[in-house]
């Protein structure tokens, strides 16, 4: 099921964050793999709006199919 949500945290460094789901308020990991299919070629922005796909991955949650959403 495809969510929407905010990226709340971002670790440059270390290429991963959390985003915090619209639909349920709890925070998920994401990881820069996640965004593939972006080719904007920027990296993810805290405040930024995403929608993706929450999978559960060794018995935690996180975000896979990640596409930022367009500024309007």
């Amino acid at each position: 099921m495809l969510e929407r949500g905010t990226i709340v945290k971002w670790f440059y460094d270390r290429g991963f964050g959390f985003i915090r789901l619209e639909s349920q308020g709890f925070e998920v990991f994401v990881h820069v793999t996640a965004f593939n299919d972006d080719p904007s070629g920027f990296p993810p922005a805290i405040g930024q709006k995403v929608s993706f796909t929450v999978i559960k991955d060794k018995g935690k949650m996180r975000a896979t199919r990640v596409t930022r959403d367009a500024v309007r």
